[in-house]
């Protein structure tokens, strides 16, 4: 089974927290639904309707985009994500925060992310989430989130420009491995949406990438 451990980081200082979620975190407690194209439950894009959702637990290569749900406020739709590359980082650029023992002997994967709107909806300034850097063998890397500025990952919002269909934004996640293991790709974890009908769950059955 896999548990999300994250390191969240606000400038120099070090916030350990279970998984847990924001108020932009979809419920995980409903049954997976059949994907299909349905009409919007919140307020999308004028005349819009939801695409076909990629399936719970589809395996996907990097570069390959999956459709899943979204919504944000009055807002629904759907988003594209595909993984586009995972780079390898060194211990030295994580160590002005001071994270001490809590990342001796692990390096640091930064994992690149294309995001795109897929039904016109305004998700200007909404952030992915819902998102986990993964192992060789599967498992969930400690996940690293940063608050501040960070070159060689930034995990970037969507800009105010993220509000026709086709818009594009990159983010990026970083995530932590060990000796003898790296970091291969990423899982897509979301669960549903009650704005947007017969939106997949994610959460026991994950999308995942893999290189």
């Amino acid at each position: 089974m896999n548990v999300q451990r994250t390191l969240i980081i606000i400038a120099a200082s070090l916030l350990v927290v279970a998984c847990g979620g924001d108020d932009d975190v979809p419920s995980t407690s409903d049954p997976a639904a059949t994907p299909g194209s349905k009409s919007l439950g919140g307020q999308g894009a004028a005349g819009t309707t939801v695409p076909s959702f990629t399936a719970p637990g589809t395996k996907l290569a990097f570069n390959e985009k999956a459709t899943v749900p979204f919504a944000s406020e009055d807002q629904a739709g759907a988003l594209g994500v595909a993984v586009t590359r995972v780079d390898v980082g060194t211990a030295a650029e994580l160590a002005s925060f001071e994270l001490g023992d809590k990342v001796a002997g692990m390096t640091p994967y930064y994992v690149h992310v294309q995001v795109t709107n897929e039904t016109g909806a305004n998700f200007a300034y909404t952030s992915l989430g819902l998102t986990n850097a993964t192992l060789a063998d599967g498992e969930y890397a400690q996940d690293v989130t940063m608050i501040s500025d960070f070159a060689p990952c930034d995990n970037a919002s969507a800009p105010k420009e993220f509000t026709t269909k086709g818009a594009v934004y990159e983010t990026c996640i970083v995530g932590l491995a060990g000796a003898g293991t790296s970091v291969t790709g990423m899982a897509y974890t979301g669960g549903t949406y009650d704005k947007v009908p017969s939106a997949p769950n994610y959460s026991a059955a994950n999308i995942t990438w893999t290189q």
